[in-house]
Parts: structure tokens; sequence; C-alpha cells
């Protein structure tokens, strides 16, 4: 596969950039460490393993489109190798240096085709001062050819998030802010760039916990069917 050197250097400037940054919340845990979701969001068959730190054993097996880990992994605060390797071909699909930030959370989505697969790194802090009543989502389009997407509440609600760009080479223009929505049950509507429905999120799917952050995202093919079609999912805030 093609693991750019550009790829790479951009998830170490991440890091770097993230780093300045403290998380408002605290852990009980006195081992200073930050956590790690990672996301498959590449519509192909490979199936990773992921090592932290790399040559260990694997922490997450047979890593499935469309699974996430949550944010189950603990990153150091000291940079670590980071091993993606894809088994069925005996390959290293990438490696890359992450270290975090004390208490904080992170996100890392592999996304695109084998074998031109593409990496970012996120950093997963909720905005302060959230409303009683209230959680919050960030959005983040990885469907490589839905266009630009808007989410908005099923039903012509309220609109969420505008204009979030396909990751495709600038990962920054995919995921939104998190949005402070109402806790409970929320059903949630893809629209493109002509404001027309082109996926939904059903009711009684994804539940808003109050006070926490929770991560949606839209991956797949526009027109595709089965396994490959446009779908949201999300991982469940546990900040």
């Amino acid at each position: 596969m093609k693991t750019t050197s550009t790829t790479l250097i951009a998830v170490a400037l991440l890091v770097a950039a993230v780093s300045s940054c403290k998380k408002e919340t605290t852990n009980n845990n006195s081992a200073a460490k930050s956590y790690l979701n990672f996301v498959n969001a590449s519509p192909t068959e490979q199936n990773p393993d992921l090592y932290i730190p790399s040559g260990s054993a694997p922490l997450t097996s047979d890593f499935y489109y469309g699974m996430s880990t949550g944010y189950s992994h603990y990153l150091g605060l000291t940079d670590q190798v980071i091993t993606i390797k894809d088994l069925a071909h005996g390959t290293v699909l990438t490696t890359a240096n992450l270290a975090g930030v004390n208490n904080a959370y992170y996100s890392w989505f592999m996304y695109d085709s084998f074998p031109n697969l593409k990496y970012f790194l996120t950093k997963d802090d909720l905005p302060t001062g959230l409303a009683s009543g209230k959680g919050a989502i960030k959005f983040v389009n990885l469907s490589p050819n839905a266009g630009p997407v808007t989410y908005r509440i099923a039903g012509g609600g309220a609109t969420l998030a505008s204009n979030i760009q396909y990751a495709g080479t600038n990962p920054n223009a995919c995921t939104s802010a998190f949005i402070p929505v109402d806790t409970g049950y929320i059903a949630i509507e893809v629209l493109d760039s002509t404001l027309t429905v082109i996926d939904n999120l059903p009711l009684y799917q994804l539940y808003v916990k109050p006070g926490k952050g929770h991560l949606l995202w839209t991956m797949g093919y526009r027109g595709a069917t089965a396994q490959y079609a446009l779908a949201e999912r999300y991982t469940l805030g546990t900040y």
C-alpha cells in the first residue's frame, strides 16, 4: 500500500498541536495517560490488528469495517509507536508516533480504500459549560462520494452541522465541533449539498447522555448497497 510520509507528518503535527491543550475532566487513576478510540471507516476487506506499542500483542484483532474500539486504549504522554497490520496479507498498513495530553480523549480514523488508506487523529474535547440536560455530538464525514453533508434533527428539525467536507486529503475540514443537543434518544438526517436527505440515523439508536460527548460519523458510498452502503455509526460518550 501507499503509506505516505505526508500522512505520518500530519499525524505528528496534529499531536504536537494538541499537546498544549488541557482536558477539563480528571481521572481517578494516578497513572498519567490519555485515551484512544480507533475507528475503521475504510470500505474494504482489510480487517487490521492494532498494536500499542508496536511489537506488543495486538490490542484489537480482526477490526472490521464500521467498528470502533471506544476510548478503551491508553496512550502515554510520550511518543508511542502504533502499528496497524493487515495480517491477511502479511503487511504493515501504517505506523505512527502518537502521544497524548493527560486525561485527554482522541479518535484515530482509518479511511479511504486499500491500497490508498489514509489516517487522521482528532482530539475529542467537550465544549465547556454544557447546560443541564444537554450532551454533545461531534460529526465526521468519511464517505468518499457523498460530497459535503449537513446533519439535522429528523423531520425537518434544527440543523446541527452544515457543509461538513469529506476527509479526503484535508481531514481538518471533515469534522464539526461538539454540538450541544438535548439528552435522550435522537434521530438524525444526513443531507447532501442540495439539502436532499440521503441517509438517516433512526430514533432509538443513539441515546445522548447528559454532560457527555458522542462521536457520529458517516461512511460508505452513496448509491451502494449492502455492506458498503452509506451509513452512520457512533461512539457513546465516555467522558
